[in-house]
């Protein structure tokens, strides 16, 4: 009798958790991709003058008066002092090596790099003439980028997850089901506007009796893809 009840007792319990477990829900997973082409707003690049002398006070000294010159043309061309911002400053001696190891001090190098941020792409051309024309020794590590993604990283998104439900649906209609409600999301690739970059090296001399040098941005594309599961009705 004891071996009976407790046989019945676990049949009791075995269909106890039958009835009340949940099946698994049928899914369907699909990949959206999605992009947005993001106009560059802002430029920016470095400018470097340089200068040599005998001492460390002259090199320094006349670095200053040429920095000055190069910002009064970049400001006479529409740059403004808060788009300026110094990158790296140096003086240091300049030596020969001879045969031997012995060195000789021939004078000192004084280097300015400053960056500079240029709000509207369309003065870029002007500013980088300026630069040269003011005194600028180099030119370089010019880029451009847009400083507000988020509209574009959010139709990237719109576009992501409306491909990946018509994904999903065809998939759906094609296994005679219908697409229900989202189980899961999740970003699985995002690629943010990379703008083309330029290394310019230019002189005064290069500049002399020429038209503004052309500089073009371009658009660039914010890529996104989503990672999303449905259930199936």
């Amino acid at each position: 009798m004891k071996k009976t009840g407790t046989l019945l007792l676990a049949a009791l319990l075995l269909a106890g958790g039958m009835l009340t477990a949940d099946a698994a829900p049928r899914t369907v997973t699909v990949t959206g991709q999605g992009s947005a082409v993001a106009e560059a707003n802002q430029a920016e690049f470095t400018v470097s003058v340089e200068s040599v002398a005998d001492t460390q006070q002259a090199a320094a000294s006349d670095n200053a008066i040429r920095t000055r010159s190069l910002r009064t043309a970049l400001l006479t061309a529409g740059a403004r002092l808060d788009q300026f911002s110094t990158e790296n400053y140096s003086v240091n001696p300049i030596y020969t090596y001879k045969d031997g190891g012995a060195r000789k001090l021939e004078g000192y190098r004084a280097v300015n790099q400053i960056k500079v941020r240029v709000p509207q792409t369309s003065l870029t051309g002007f500013l980088i003439d300026a630069a040269s024309e003011g005194g600028a020794t180099r030119i370089d590590s010019l880029q451009f980028r847009n400083t507000n993604t988020e509209p574009y990283e959010a139709q990237a998104y719109a576009a992501a997850a409306e491909d990946a439900r018509r994904q999903a649906e065809a998939l759906a209609a094609s296994l005679g089901m219908t697409l229900g409600p989202v189980l899961s999301a999740s970003e699985t690739g995002y690629v943010p506007p990379a703008y083309p970059r330029t290394m310019v090296l230019m002189s005064k001399a290069d500049t002399a009796g020429r038209a503004v040098t052309p500089v073009e941005g371009g658009p660039e594309t914010v890529k996104v893809q989503l990672h999303v599961t449905y259930e199936l009705l």
